[in-house]
């Protein structure tokens, strides 16, 4: 399906400015209108095809004034972004009132670069899932009609306990909107009762109160909440401090997935082994599923840093992660555990299984036609395997790394466990 983003835009400069900027900064198709009246012909085919993100939108039209393409776009369902030249605290209230997903002054680059930022943030919007917490059913409908707009996926808690438990099944929910005053618990309590298992970088919290007090801000604050906004909230001011904390919480995402990530081969390292695969062995121990650790070590590696130099070292190491990659199911880990081991999780692998697979793969290593700037490198690689649950994990790859040692003592290039 190719997305499309519609603009509605009377201005030739600016028309070919936005479509421009759209289709190679983002690769969305832009469909440009120039008036009202060709996008009132031209909508209906677009919209029965499913493929509409959003529509970027002129508030006044030559043939349109005062927001008449907004409508139009809203009848058909069409999420919109306003733009206007002329702007005015009245122009400012009754684009709110239309529920748009925002608007933009056009300031040349500036407001261009505002709108390329609003369509990735709103088209990443689905898949983010954010919690509200509050007591009144009425101020949950109001708040998820709003975050509707943007298209978040909205879950509810009519307490902070609920909110909890919907917290430790939904891995999706990035940001928690809490009202402070509920008769089970409360604002406060839920913040610090969440904070014990969600950190600030994982989830965004952002406390709601009518009391909207220093104090309460403060406390707040302090409890472990992110922000804090107080009702009634101007629609704008809410979406802009939910982009504002979500986006800081894809930013402590995008940095660990870095801290997590092998710079040579692009798989995950060691710290992430642990991190995951700590969460992986005890979900193992407490359902009873099978959990298979193998350590892997390339044979001879140092003969062939020396033989053929360190640049066909690391083609090495790369072309075996690749190897394991395309040997291994999603739900297993993949590391490189140091220099040129790896570490290998099999998540629910059954002990027979796990046998076959590694010989299998021993073998396609073995098989597997390396070659280096035209010199061609024998490479193999030994296994040491633990399939019996230990004490913890590291007792587990402690017992697999004694195997490996047990493998290359028998000869290298084999299975061992």
């Amino acid at each position: 399906m190719s997305h499309k983003i519609i603009i509605v835009e009377g201005s030739e400069f600016y028309g070919k400015l936005l479509k421009h900027s759209i289709s190679h900064s983002l690769g969305f198709q832009v469909i440009w209108f120039k008036s009202y009246r060709e996008a009132e012909v031209g909508l209906p085919t677009h919209v029965e095809s499913g493929e509409i993100i959003m529509a970027i939108l002129d508030y006044h039209l030559p043939d349109a004034m005062d927001g008449a393409i907004v409508d139009l776009c809203l009848s058909h369902n069409i999420p919109s972004l306003v733009m206007t030249s002329t702007f005015s605290p009245d122009i400012q209230e009754v684009i709110w009132s239309k529920k748009v997903i925002d608007y933009v002054i056009k300031e040349g680059s500036h407001s261009v670069g505002y709108i390329l930022g609003m369509i990735n943030r709103f088209n990443k919007n689905r898949d983010i899932g954010v919690l509200v917490i509050d007591d009144s059913t009425v101020s949950r409908k109001h708040l998820k009609g709003l975050l509707d707009v943007h298209q978040y996926k909205v879950y509810e808690a009519e307490n902070g306990l609920v909110a909890l438990e919907i917290l430790e099944k939904t891995p999706d929910i990035k940001l928690a909107l809490v009202d402070y005053q509920m008769p089970v618990c409360d604002g406060f309590e839920f913040t610090t009762k969440a904070r014990k298992n969600f950190p600030m970088e994982k989830l965004a919290i952002i406390g709601i109160s009518a009391k909207g007090s220093h104090a309460m801000l403060i406390k707040f604050i302090k409890y472990g909440a992110n922000d804090f906004i107080t009702k009634p909230f101007v629609s704008e001011l809410l979406y802009t401090r939910i982009n504002q904390n979500i986006r800081l919480i894809e930013n402590f995402e995008s940095l660990r997935e870095v801290a997590l990530i092998d710079h040579l081969t692009g798989i995950h390292n060691r710290r992430y082994l642990f991190d995951t695969g700590e969460l992986l062995f005890n979900t193992a121990r407490r359902t009873g599923s099978y959990i298979t650790v193998a350590m892997i070590d390339i044979d001879n590696f140092k003969m062939i840093n020396d033989t053929f130099g360190h640049d066909a070292g690391d083609y090495v190491i790369k072309t075996l992660a690749r190897i394991f990659q395309g040997s291994l199911r999603s739900t297993d880990i993949l590391t490189r555990y140091g220099g040129e081991e790896f570490c290998i999780i099999g998540n629910n692998m059954d002990p027979k299984d796990a046998i076959l697979l590694f010989e299998s793969v021993r073998t396609k290593i073995e098989d597997y036609d390396f070659s280096h700037e035209g010199k061609k490198i024998s490479v193999t690689a030994s296994f040491g395997l633990c399939i019996e649950k230990k004490n913890s994990l590291t007792d587990m790859i402690n017992a697999a790394d004694a195997k490996l040692y047990e493998a290359k003592e028998k000869g290298k290039n084999r299975v061992c466990l």
